[in-house]
């Protein structure tokens, strides 16, 4: 099992400087990247960009939009990924859910006709909004059979879920988890009644941290991660911890997994 970064996290030292940030994300431990665009790249120039720098190109993350664009597929074709993810959609309700359900299986389809391993990332919502006593996220999983679940770990829990038994619910499936940690109201232990590495700070209701000073069950996630087939850990931490930097939480996040796995 391998470790990797989702750009997004280093968006905007990425714009400023993609390849002063590789050179960082290789220096900090990780193996491989997500992509979230190319940054005014063509696919080419990308994949020589990573291979320059030893990074294994994992996946991208598409939208729904993007997926219906055969010139941006065949853009993120020639960078060499391997997986292809629908990120992010609106947020079903009962008079839109059957269009959208649609539109992700489509893009699916798309991805599978340019050589892609499909799959689907989740946020909360997902877990949160339920259409005749399923949530959507099992909605959208069985409707889309050939798709890997790439499981965002954090936003998974936020939304009222587990992330060790979702990763045993879908072993085989999800090859890919985005693993960042976080503290919120009422999330201030882990499982083993132990304290985050580092507390919510005063007035903060939710904050996002690097991997292992937050509560997830990284012992239990990275047990049942090795015995489901999981090929990737990826970080990804939409804003930063408050008070450092993304590049900061993103070295000491591959240091702690790097320990781990």
């Amino acid at each position: 099992m391998k470790i990797g970064i989702q750009l997004y996290t280093l968006r905007k030292a990425a714009a400023e400087d993609l390849e002063g940030t590789l050179e960082a994300v290789k220096k900090a431990g990780y193996d491989g990247v997500e992509l979230a665009g190319l940054y005014g790249r063509s696919g080419e120039e990308m994949k020589a960009l990573l291979d320059k720098y030893g990074l294994v190109p994992i996946s991208a993350h598409i939208g729904l939009g993007d997926a219906e664009k055969e010139d941006v597929l065949d853009e993120y074709k020639k960078t060499g990924i391997k997986y292809a993810v629908v990120p992010m959609t609106s947020k079903p309700t009962e008079q839109t859910k059957d269009d959208l359900s649609s539109r992700i299986r489509s893009a699916m389809k798309k991805f599978k006709d340019h050589g892609f391993i499909p799959g689907y990332h989740n946020h909360s919502y997902e877990f949160e909004i339920s259409f005749d006593g399923r949530t959507w996220h099992d909605i959208v999983m069985s409707e889309t059979p050939d798709a890997m679940a790439e499981l965002d770990l954090c936003w998974l829990e936020v939304g009222g879920g587990s992330a060790v038994e979702y990763i045993n619910k879908y072993k085989g499936r999800a090859e890919i988890l985005h693993i960042k940690d976080y503290v919120g109201r009422n999330k201030y232990v882990k499982p083993d009644g132990t304290p985050p590495a580092v507390p919510l700070a005063d007035g903060l209701d939710f904050d996002q941290r690097a991997v292992g000073d937050g509560v997830l069950d990284l012992d239990g996630i990275i047990k049942a991660a090795k015995e489901c087939g999981t090929e990737w850990l990826i970080v990804e931490l939409d804003d930063p911890a408050k008070d450092t930097t993304a590049l900061e939480c993103a070295a000491r996040s591959a240091v702690n997994l790097k320990a781990m796995i």
